[in-house]
């Protein structure tokens, strides 16, 4: 397939690409695919197909094209000299181009995917989006295997320039916080089921579709949002009289039955199941936790820990380790250095020492005089049990042990533990991680309600590499 370009180069010369930066998006669109060839890509893979959008997109209308170009195309979203540029006017319409219905369909598709689920996962959503709607085709299947890798970069790639992936955090967190969806990101195990909606959008004829999956639900929310007109979504926390459309969307999760305590542990097990994710922001991080199913007595507590957890480190210095020239050419990395400006650790609780001595970079008495306020109230033996959740030496064990028996107690002493060392790490990596390119300042961390993964893998890094400090890699 040969490549071609769908702007001319003079918009992006006056957009003040140089010569350098757009052989460098062509040789990308060969190798993985991008926004610059996106359209002129799936022009061809139509072509190779014999096919038209019609016969693949056989739900019309659901997108008012004119409309959908208007507001999604005047606006160039790109990184020059390695900061973030939102170009716009007539030479950023240009070098972005109409996008086909194709086009647009899958772009948006993708882009809500990837805020939705995990890489691999997504990844196989569209891939079974993808062989429905080729399974009719001769040559689908084939075509398919060798281009699927180009297309959905080049999907991906699009998304992010024309600012849909922005538009969809944006969204996904606002569901979140208003627990209109669960937390987390979706399960493997139900992408078959997701990509039977998404079918059901582009190519079915009925006018309805009903599901128990908040992430069903969640992901049509976005895409009503960036464009699909022809959808409204109704359940429970939304709108109780939306428009009325031609598809709707009927949310109706699972009526859990039995006592509060018996609905609770059912609800906790489905939180369970999901791959754990937080979303993070940057301005308030200490509202992190708060969308986890805890009290406000238990989420009060872990703003103050998160708080807490973040002033530790100003009695810790980060020095940087720059490898001589003979080091370097043996690809010898620079390192971060942990130092310690505290006060020597006094006489402490057993417990508490024993929590700050395994999962902190430094331990001093500052850190274990924070760590001991905000878990003041915990026995010496809740304390051992938080410390036994993170002692996994192969990080097999990605949840905290003993939730079904729902001890309370135990449960929210882990979540507030959770949430100081939480601030911890963050002011320590947000020192050293340059986050302002980022157009939305929230971040989603590979964490989430009971997840003691992440907190089991710093543990281990304090244990055997503290003193050798970290590399840029491992920081990454």
């Amino acid at each position: 397939m040969s490549v071609q370009v769908t702007t001319g180069y003079g918009s992006l010369f006056s957009l003040g690409f140089g010569i350098g930066d757009i052989m460098t998006l062509i040789t990308m669109a060969r190798r993985k695919g991008n926004w610059l060839t996106a359209s002129s890509g799936d022009v061809d893979f139509l072509e190779m197909l014999e096919q038209d959008e019609m016969s693949l997109l056989r739900r019309g209308g659901s997108v008012d094209m004119a409309r959908f170009n208007k507001i999604w195309g005047r606006k160039l979203r790109t990184l020059m000299d390695n900061q973030p540029q939102a170009i716009e006017g007539p030479q950023a319409e240009e070098a972005l181009g109409q996008l086909s219905r194709l086009e647009a369909y899958m772009t948006c598709i993708v882009a809500v995917l990837d805020e939705f689920a995990a890489e691999r996962t997504a990844k196989l959503i569209v891939r079974l989006l993808l062989k429905q709607l080729l399974r009719t085709t001769e040559r689908g299947d084939d075509l398919l295997a060798s281009q699927f890798s180009n297309r959905l970069g080049a999907w991906r790639s699009n998304a992010t320039a024309r600012g849909l992936t922005v538009e969809c955090q944006s969204i996904r967190t606002d569901l979140v916080t208003r627990q209109i969806i669960q937390p987390g990101l979706m399960p493997h195990g139900e992408s078959e089921a997701m990509a039977k909606s998404l079918y059901w959008l582009l190519a079915e004829s009925t006018d309805h579709f009903v599901t128990n999956s908040s992430d069903v639900v969640g992901v049509m929310i976005c895409l009503e949002h960036l464009g699909f007109d022809i959808l409204s979504v109704v359940g429970p926390g939304l709108d109780p009289d939306p428009p009325e459309r031609a598809c709707r969307v009927t949310y109706a999760p699972f009526a859990i039955s039995g006592t509060e305590n018996a609905r609770f542990n059912t609800r906790i097990a489905m939180l369970l199941l999901r791959l754990p994710s937080t979303i993070v922001s940057l301005m308030n991080p200490q509202e992190s936790l708060t969308t986890f199913p805890i009290d406000g007595l238990t989420a009060n507590r872990c703003r103050l820990a998160w708080k807490e957890g973040a002033k530790s480190v100003q009695c810790l210095e980060i020095q940087v380790d720059i490898p001589d020239s003979a080091r370097i050419k043996y690809a010898h990395d620079f390192r971060y250095k942990f130092v310690d400006r505290g006060t020597k650790v006094e006489r402490t609780d057993e417990g508490v020492f024993k929590v700050v001595f395994a999962h902190a970079l430094i331990t001093n008495q500052e850190i274990c005089q924070r760590l001991r306020d905000v878990l003041c109230k915990e026995s010496e033996d809740v304390l051992n049990w938080v410390c036994g959740q993170t002692d996994d030496p192969i990080s097999t064990n990605p949840r905290i042990e003993h939730y079904y028996a729902l001890d309370k107690k135990r449960t929210e002493a882990f979540t507030v533990f959770q949430a100081f060392f939480m601030g911890y790490y963050y002011a320590i990596f947000l020192t050293i991680v340059y986050t302002s390119t980022l157009e939305m300042q929230t971040v989603d961390g590979g964490w989430g309600y009971g997840s003691a993964g992440f907190l089991a893998t710093m543990r281990r890094y304090c244990r055997n590499s503290v003193d050798k400090g970290l590399s840029r890699q491992e920081v990454i």
